[in-house]
């Protein structure tokens, strides 16, 4: 297969990622958020939509609005 200059036969291995080792992922990683290889996409979705409806909910419950 004739690949192009510069380019190895792993290049999947190499490849270039725009978020990793980026701080945002590293704090996620030392949190156990995400982990250690890939991005734990669906687990941290769920978190933050916690964290977002969660005070929504609560403060409905206190107003009697749940």
């Amino acid at each position: 297969m004739n690949h192009p200059p510069g380019m190895t036969t792993n290049s999947a291995e190499h490849a270039f990622s725009p978020i990793d080792n980026e701080p945002p992922l590293r704090w996620q990683r030392a949190l156990h958020l995400t982990p250690a290889s890939g991005l734990g996409v669906g687990r941290r979705a769920v978190l933050y939509a916690l964290l977002t409806w969660l005070p929504i909910a609560i403060w409905a419950l206190f107003r009697g609005r749940f």
